[in-house]
């Protein structure tokens, strides 16, 4: 229900209607406040005649972007009057996009007349403003004295004010205190959302508003903690949601969208800021299973978390998202001989440690079978004391379903490789052959297979080979190595490029 507070008047005087206003010293203080106005015979003259209930309870569902945006849908039971009303809704963000907002009402006879949007803020330098040309009170500290100033305002910048006196003359002065008159305009503490709408009776009615909102962001997390033998991962992960958007969400149903979609641009920039928060102890937990629904929108994914959490403005807020239990990995020594092609360049002087990763398949079959949205993947294993050791950590893209994931954790100390340019010979004008050798070396007391992967460009062949290779795609082959413990192996191979 609306709440009232209102001064207390003289014994025989009357408050007129038209002083009732918001934000003064007889206010309204509520999520959706409407007032019954009635417009009188002088034209542009409104006068409030009393105020109404807000009935029912009003329900409220976001669903965030991951590119910094958000649209908020709200809806509200309203008591309305016959004839025009003016609906304050106080509880819109301070990043909302005006135009943006969309007003749905259940009864076709209602008439939505006018809609605004108030944002201007109630600070010194605002009302001050607004009293320009209008006589005001200030107090001006003199040592221990408060000398009592008044006069016209006829400017100011910051402290300092431009008063003209009764007699004519001209003040400039800086004063510590100001006194105004009651204001002939509304004030607004926060923003707010102004509607009029004309109802044909007397009655509660329904409201659906939408708008978009910047300061409301979302990112994934996971975390995968190996078992012994590096074949399967228990994985977990976690929704972060940032409310910067100037308003707290209270209540709400979350959905957030994985995917990238256009907009224009615009010249307020919205922030996109994570708390980073290790979850390395949230992994370890048992976590239940995820309380969300996924499905395909347009061309991109939401999933809508089935309980309604609030969302303060400033706080950032995990929600647990998927969780799955022995997800198997294939461990993966890579060499990435990516270097660029020079006519008689190309080789390494010493041996380099190898990179190490992990990769899944997201299937059914694999105890997944969701599409993941982007996000930071750390990984764990447990040491032979049974504590957590961190091990590494990558990002994965947005994966849908059949997909593979690889997750780099960093270098290899014990397998080490070295590629170096054997020949160069120039076939034609236009034709080239490179040949290189790659030596491997394992130091490990197991057997290792090692990828090693090479980048061709434009029209290529390869021509000689010591062992099979696989075409990943146009620009990338690898040849998969096996290596024997305390062991090293060589592979050779040579491409054939045509220019022009």
């Amino acid at each position: 229900m609306a709440r009232v507070s209102q001064g207390s008047a003289k014994k025989g005087s009357k408050k007129r209607d038209s002083e009732i206003r918001p934000g003064m010293k007889n206010y309204y203080s509520l999520a959706l406040l409407v007032i019954l106005v009635a417009v009188s015979g002088v034209i542009g003259v409104t006068v409030v005649k009393k105020p109404a209930s807000v009935s029912g309870s009003s329900s409220m569902r976001l669903t965030v972007y991951n590119s910094g945006f958000a649209l908020v849908s709200q809806h509200q039971q309203v008591h309305l009057y016959k004839g025009a009303n003016t609906v304050l809704y106080d509880r819109a963000p301070s990043m909302v996009e005006p135009d943006s907002v969309s007003v749905s009402l259940s009864d076709r006879d209602l008439k939505l007349r006018e809609q605004s949007f108030l944002n201007s803020p109630v600070s010194k330098g605002y009302l001050l403003s607004r009293f320009v040309g209008e006589k005001i009170t200030g107090y001006q500290t003199v040592g221990n004295e408060r000398l009592l100033v008044e006069g016209t305002l006829l400017s100011h910048s910051g402290g300092e004010v431009v008063l003209k006196k009764e007699d004519g003359s001209i003040l400039i002065v800086s004063l510590s205190e100001f006194e105004l008159a009651k204001p002939s305009f509304e004030i607004f503490p926060r923003p707010t959302l102004k509607w009029l709408i004309e109802a044909p009776s007397e009655d509660d009615y329904s409201l659906d508003v939408s708008y978009l909102t910047g300061g409301l962001s979302w990112e994934a997390s996971y975390s995968g903690i190996l078992d012994d033998d590096e074949a399967t991962m228990d994985i977990s992960s976690w929704v972060s949601l940032e409310n910067n958007a100037g308003a707290d969400f209270n209540n709400a149903r979350i959905t957030v969208v994985a995917g990238s979609v256009n907009r224009q641009s615009r010249s307020t920039q919205y922030p996109v800021l994570f708390a980073k928060r290790d979850v390395a102890a949230m992994a370890e937990e048992a976590a239940p299973q995820p309380a969300y629904s996924q499905e395909a929108l347009f061309e991109y994914y939401s999933y809508t978390f089935e309980e309604p959490t609030d969302l303060p403005d400033g706080s950032v807020k995990q929600l647990s998202f998927l969780s799955a239990e022995d997800v198997p990995v294939e461990k993966r020594f890579v060499f990435d001989s990516s270097s660029p092609v020079v006519l008689r360049s190309g080789s390494q002087d010493s041996f380099s440690p190898v990179s190490v990763s992990f990769v899944f398949e997201n299937t059914e079959d694999s105890n997944l079978g969701f599409a993941l949205p982007s996000g930071s993947f750390k990984l764990y294993k447990r040491s032979s004391d049974g504590s957590l050791e961190f091990i590494g950590e990558d990002s994965i893209r947005h994966t849908s379903l059949k997909e593979e994931v690889s997750l780099s954790t960093g270098s290899s100390f014990d397998v080490l490789a070295k590629k170096t340019q054997t020949n160069y010979e120039r076939l034609g004008s236009s034709t080239y052959e490179y040949s290189f050798k790659v030596e491997l070396r394992n130091n490990k007391d197991s057997d290792v297979v090692v990828y090693v992967v090479e980048h061709p460009y434009g029209d290529w062949k390869i021509t000689s080979e010591s062992m099979p290779h696989r075409k990943v795609s146009q620009n990338k082959v690898e040849w998969a190595v096996p290596v024997k413990a305390n062991s090293e192996e060589t592979l050779e191979y040579t491409i054939r490029y045509e220019y022009g």
